[in-house]
Order: structure tokens, then sequence, then C-alpha cells
């Protein structure tokens, strides 16, 4: 499982690399390490330029064509930031939660 996590970061690692700034790399290769450790410390947010345009398009696209007056004013909204929380605590738990029912469906 541990092979299978290295991969999945190392993937993700040559993704943000591809796609970010050499003034991002830094701050994407420090969000790497915080989850590579799981230490538990505070959670972190750390910035998602690359995801503003997406955030601002899937947003305009929740409001159904048929709303008009105070949902409309939504189609008009601006994201100026987008940014992932990086809490080692709730990913644990989730985790945790989530191993409990992998085994209770293989008992089944």
């Amino acid at each position: 499982m541990a092979k299978l996590r290295l991969a999945e970061l190392e993937r993700y690692a040559k993704e943000v690399v591809s796609r970010a700034g050499t003034n991002d790399v830094a701050s994407h290769l420090e969000e790497l390490e915080f989850w590579r450790h799981q230490v538990a410390q505070p959670a972190r947010k750390y910035p998602q330029h690359h995801m503003i345009r997406t955030a601002q398009e899937l947003l305009h696209q929740c409001v159904p064509k048929a709303h008009d007056s105070t949902c409309a004013v939504m189609r008009q909204a601006n994201v100026s930031m987008v940014e992932q929380v990086g809490n080692i605590e709730l990913w644990k738990t989730y985790m945790f939660q989530r191993q409990k029912m992998i085994e209770s469906l293989r008992q089944r």
C-alpha cells in the first residue's frame, strides 16, 4: 500500500510541476512533503491557482438557465482564489473509517 501511495504522489508531483510555473514549484513540493510524511500538525492551506478558471466555470454552470433575479447574480461571480486544505488528522480519520468499511464489506 505504501508503494502505491508513493507512486500516486510521484505521479501527482509530475503533474504539478508540468502545469506550475517555476514560482509555484516550491510550494507544491512543500505540499507533497506535508502529505508524504503525514505527521500530526495543524491544517494548512495550499493555493491552487491553476483551478481558478475551472472553479469559476463550474460555479456559473450550477445556476439553472431558468433561474433569474437573485440566482442570476452567481453567473457574474468571480473566483479570486482556490485553496486546498491539508488536514492530516481528518485524512487519517477518513482512511481509518474507509478501511473499516472495506473490512465489513469483505465479511459479508
